[in-house]
């Protein structure tokens, strides 16, 4: 459908695209949409290719398809397409402070409670926010996954801790923050935005 888009689009570009072409029919019939909203649609498109783009996809082993991608680069005019090649989740973490009487560094040498859980202990190299301890727990293989645990000596530093491990984080309102996360299914940890791990897991087109 993606390739299918990128020659109307062109099409389109070229003056020579009637709603009665038989190439709208076609890909409104596979949209589910009537005719017009197609050329509306590759209308839109058209004003997006006047400006070449970094286009970042987010969603599960989408890399994996590369003739997938490449349509999309045609169809955006982008200079650049990234998307995982393995799973990818957003995880909310809401650090608890740390048990009376036991540190982090405890905690991370302890295998979690939960069943199939990746757990990771951080350390801000800048000293500005104490140690992190992570977990993420893999429900069910596929599409559900959460954070039983995370835990933080000083969680009102949890705000930095989104900026130390994603770049920005600017909601400081409450003691948590949002961690993409990703991860192969045969790894027994995961990889947060600014480290070599995560983009190694990731497909440049």
């Amino acid at each position: 459908m993606v390739h299918a888009l990128a020659d109307l689009v062109k099409a389109l570009a070229q003056g020579t695209l009637p709603a009665f072409d038989p190439r709208v029919a076609d890909a409104a019939s596979k949209m589910g949409v009537d005719p017009l909203a197609a050329i509306a649609l590759v209308g839109k498109f058209l004003q997006l290719r006047q400006q070449s783009r970094v286009v970042h996809f987010r969603g599960c082993n989408l890399g994996r398809d590369a003739t997938m991608l490449n349509g999309y680069k045609l169809l955006f005019n982008a200079s650049l397409i990234t998307a995982p090649t393995c799973r990818m989740f957003y995880i909310r973490a809401r650090p608890r402070r740390t048990p009376a009487g036991t540190s982090i560094a405890q905690l991370g040498g302890r295998a979690p409670t939960t069943a199939n859980t990746r757990r990771r202990v951080f350390q801000a190299s800048d000293g500005s926010a104490g140690p992190l301890l992570v977990d993420v727990r893999d429900i069910d293989g596929h599409t559900r996954v959460e954070s039983p645990l995370s835990q933080l000596d000083t969680p009102q530093q949890a705000p930095r801790w989104g900026e130390l491990l994603t770049g920005r984080w600017t909601n400081t309102a409450e003691a948590s923050f949002v961690l993409p996360v990703l991860w192969d299914n045969a790894e027994s940890s995961y990889h947060c935005p600014l480290e070599d791990g995560y983009r190694q897991r990731l497909s440049f087109t």
